[in-house]
């Protein structure tokens, strides 16, 4: 199927957009060469990490093998760089 000139144009702008706005975002990144790159929160400006640790993983590992092991898969996390969670729809940062 080809595509009209109208979505063909729609198309290239949206690519365009995505790729200016993908290219500040990688800019204002943060890399130390250790742990978990960071960028800037929103208009906030705060560094938060690029990946959070998730509540089911720190439960998961807990129910298989223990709360000593949820309590070191944190502290790994955080050794890291990661400074954010999520559980159950909510993020926390430390």
């Amino acid at each position: 199927m080809t595509a009209s000139r109208r979505e063909f144009l729609q198309s290239s702008v949206a690519a365009s957009a995505a790729l200016a706005l993908g290219q500040k975002v990688l800019a204002a990144q943060s890399d130390a060469g250790k742990g978990v790159p960071q960028r800037p929160l929103g208009r906030t400006g705060v560094p938060v990490s690029i990946v959070c640790l998730g509540g089911w993983h720190i439960g998961e590992a807990a129910k298989d093998d223990g709360e000593a092991a949820a309590i070191k898969l944190m502290h790994r996390a955080l050794s890291e760089g990661s400074r954010s969670s999520t559980i159950a729809g909510t993020t926390t940062m430390v």
